[in-house]
């Protein structure tokens, strides 16, 4: 009875001075025998405590490690994936150069006339032929002859994915500015852009002659 009246004044004097968890003032009208089993239960509470918190503590740190785990494995996956659509895409590409590919598969491209903005203002620029697969995008060096020993030289962004030319973008920007020429059947036969851009390079008055070469029906 006297062990339940502790437990009740304990509960109403929970803010106090305590000893194990017994406020003071009952602890002092406790026996050596309740004070002893009361140092045993607080232990043995604290006990499980402890355990319970380390069991949590290593719940918690399993699942961190599984799930970094899951991470890094649909990482690999991604990367893997990525790097097999590269390979393959690398493969087309390379196909389409080589005469294989659809009608539209492979364009070529030339600039010439107008001006560039190089070496920090517009100027001339030797003219310029190259070719694109679709799905391919490239740096082009275009080259400004001012002297017989002075020369600038930029690098000009062009893709071609899907039919859709683009020219002069700038892929760390999200709004490319490129010039975009979508497909024509005309381009079987050739056909001049007057263009002007407002990428890097800010074309200006440049003429392009696009052309889509018929693939090689002998493959």
């Amino acid at each position: 009875m006297r062990w339940l009246i502790l437990l009740g004044f304990l509960m109403l004097t929970a803010c106090s001075t305590t000893h194990f968890g017994v406020p003071e003032e009952a602890w002092e009208q406790m026996s050596e025998a309740e004070r002893m089993e009361t140092i045993r239960g607080y232990n043995e509470r604290m006990r499980l405590q402890n355990e319970a918190n380390l069991r949590t503590a290593e719940a918690r740190r399993v699942a961190q490690q599984q799930a970094a785990l899951q991470r890094q494995e649909v990482e690999a996956r991604e990367a893997a994936l990525a790097q097999e659509a590269a390979r393959l895409q690398e493969e087309r590409i390379r196909e389409i150069h080589a005469g294989g590919g659809r009608a539209g598969d492979l364009i070529r491209v030339s600039l010439q006339g107008g001006q560039i903005f190089i070496g920090g203002q517009h100027r001339d620029y030797e003219p310029m032929a190259f070719s694109l697969a679709s799905g391919e995008s490239r740096y082009i060096d275009l080259v400004s002859q001012q002297k017989k020993n002075t020369h600038y030289r930029a690098r000009l962004l062009v893709t071609y994915f899907d039919g859709l030319l683009l020219i002069d973008g700038n892929e760390r920007q999200r709004d490319n500015r490129a010039v975009r020429l979508t497909y024509q059947p005309d381009w079987r036969h050739g056909k001049r852009y007057r263009l002007n851009s407002e990428g890097p390079l800010a074309l200006r008055d440049v003429e392009v002659m696009v052309s889509a070469p018929q693939p090689d029906r002998r493959r």
